[in-house]
């Protein structure tokens, strides 16, 4: 259900921004129109979802377009900061590049946070995802593992030019990498990464060839992130007593007593009257895109809040009796004082992958 809604709001999408400056005649240009009509895609649908701090996505944007220009690139660049507690980066075959609230708590200044996107950028730059794209369209017989490891190697040296480029110290692309490598596996001959040593051993020696003079700014840093929820936010969907809420999108269900919920990530998995019920947030946008089914044993539907949507699918002998115990309602003053999440302390010690 949630898929082929996806895939019809990657069709709309893409249908969007199927502008004329998007023709295959210029490869540049149709990389950055499909980059952007995915993007558009993974952000209405929640699955790239912003953090709700504009002060902060704009620090991390002037951050990452300060690396552009020192890249002498004149493009225009989206950096989004996404809601997401996984660590971790991403970007493109366009010019957009995403970075998670994950990955942002564990670093500790500026310059680290430019390592990050500067690595990312350098992927852009470099065109990986273009080639990827283009091999595989054209069925180029490649190594591919070894490719990606050169792309990763790549870009982690690209992001020591472009922050030192930038005025930043050099240095911090290493301790940005035994941030995010901190209680990760050494790495393995299947994984698409170098291994942490290796990659760590190379910046470093790459970095040593620039002065080591650059700005920090931790402050800055500081000042930007103390609002910065650390792990699961307890306010996009929790269990309180027996009721599940949904703070973010206004929105609460209460259960009958007996039932029981487990919460896995985004969505909570519930036992009510014998019948297995999922109850996951959406998007207004994708809610728009999913048909309700009902059937002897399965029932799916989509209730929207005052901020957002929820999909709830029963499974079970009589999913209509199950959903009549359902109650749908707006979330209590004193259910809401119970999400507190966790907020990210800059000055706390961190611990760093061994060098």
């Amino acid at each position: 259900m949630v898929r082929a809604a996806l895939a019809a709001l990657a069709l709309t999408a893409c249908a969007h921004h199927a502008r004329p400056d998007c023709g295959e005649h210029d490869s540049l240009a149709f990389d950055r129109c499909i980059g952007a009509a995915l993007d558009q895609v993974m952000v209405t649908t929640g699955s790239w979802a912003e953090v709700d701090d504009a002060q902060l996505r704009g620090y991390v944007r002037d951050v990452g377009m300060r690396l552009v220009r020192a890249a002498g690139d004149r493009e225009r660049w989206t950096f989004r900061v996404v809601d997401d507690p996984d660590v971790r980066g991403e970007s493109g075959t366009g010019t957009t590049v995403y970075v998670t609230r994950g990955a942002l708590a564990k670093l500790r200044d500026e310059a680290e946070l430019a390592g990050l996107l500067g690595h990312e950028i350098g992927h852009v730059l470099a065109g990986h995802a273009h080639d990827n794209l283009v091999e595989r369209a054209r069925e180029v017989p490649v190594d591919s593992h070894d490719r990606d490891r050169d792309d990763e190697i790549q870009a982690d040296e690209l992001a020591v030019l472009l922050t030192a480029r930038a005025g930043y110290d050099p240095r911090a692309v290493e301790t940005m990498l035994r941030a995010l490598g901190e209680g990760e596996p050494p790495g393995d001959d299947d994984d698409v990464h170098p291994p942490w040593q290796q990659r760590l051993v190379r910046v470093r020696a790459f970095a040593s060839q620039f002065p080591a003079a650059g700005e920090h700014n931790a402050a800055a840093f500081a000042a930007h992130v103390h609002d910065l929820v650390v792990g699961e936010d307890p306010r996009v969907i929790h269990v309180v007593g027996h009721a599940i809420i949904l703070a973010r999108a206004g929105l609460a269900i209460d259960m009958p007593p007996g039932s029981t919920a487990a919460l896995s990530s985004d969505e909570i998995a519930a036992a009510v009257d014998g019948s297995a019920v999922l109850v996951k947030p959406i998007t207004r946008e994708l809610a728009r895109y999913i048909t309700p089914e009902h059937d002897a044993d399965k029932l799916t539907l989509v209730r929207t809040g005052p901020h957002g949507a929820v999909m709830i699918a029963i499974t079970g002998p009589a999913p209509t009796q199950t959903l009549a115990l359902l109650r749908l309602r707006a979330p209590r003053a004193d259910e809401l004082a119970q999400l507190r999440p966790r907020l990210m302390d800059p000055t706390a010690p961190r611990k760093l992958r061994p060098e």
